[in-house]
């Protein structure tokens, strides 16, 4: 059974996240695991001792009745299965080095809707998070609202990962009956008879892949 991984802070974002996750879940018949970061900062050395147990002791039980209710609200949805699991760290360590270990079919995060100031100076633990995960990853943004694709847009630059990630595109296109799109870009100092051709070979040995 394919899994789904899911990060969830209790955010909107997170939760929206969720939502898209379950449909999916439903339509691919596969699981959500979903995964909690758990992280209290020390004050002092002294705070780590007792107070940063304690409160870590809190969280954590907290953290584990948030999301209970969260994999019984989609058990009792979907048809799809729900665990969780808690790691104690900083969350885009957390995610990275999960998602890495168990190798998800795909990992679906929310991604909150900050403006271009926070952006630059903060960046998101999502777009920290795609320059180091290796499973496919589904971005959804906080205000996106889940509809069956009709179309879905495949970004190539002709990576040997392009095919394998093809196929997971085209098992999804077939269960929502969707058309897929291959898309390339060509820069303006590059040869375009040449990347026409690069492309059609492309496309032919992604027909015959899939």
């Amino acid at each position: 059974m394919p899994t789904l991984l899911v990060p969830t802070d209790f955010s909107s974002a997170s939760k929206n996240a969720l939502s898209f996750a379950s449909a999916l879940a439903t339509t691919l018949d596969a699981k959500i695991t979903l995964l909690h970061a758990l992280y209290v900062n020390p004050i002092d050395p002294g705070y780590i001792n007792e107070k940063h147990k304690q409160d870590l002791d809190l969280h954590k039980k907290e953290s584990e009745i948030k999301l209970k209710a969260l994999c019984e609200d989609i058990e009792e949805s979907s048809s799809g299965k729900c665990n969780f699991t808690i790691i104690e760290g900083l969350e885009k360590d957390v995610i990275v080095n999960y998602a890495n270990e168990i190798k998800p079919e795909l990992l679906v995060m929310g991604t909150e809707n900050r403006n271009t100031i926070d952006r630059l100076v903060f960046g998101t633990i999502t777009g920290k998070v795609i320059k180091e995960v290796t499973s496919t990853l589904l971005v959804v943004p906080e205000n996106a609202i889940f509809k069956p694709p009709k179309k879905i847009a495949f970004a190539i630059d002709y990576h040997d990962s392009d095919l394998e990630e093809i196929h997971f595109v085209a098992d999804l296109a077939k269960k929502f009956k969707s058309e897929v799109h291959i898309i390339h870009v060509v820069l303006n100092d590059e040869n375009i008879d040449f990347e026409e051709q690069f492309f059609k070979d492309f496309k032919q040995e992604v027909q015959n892949a899939v």
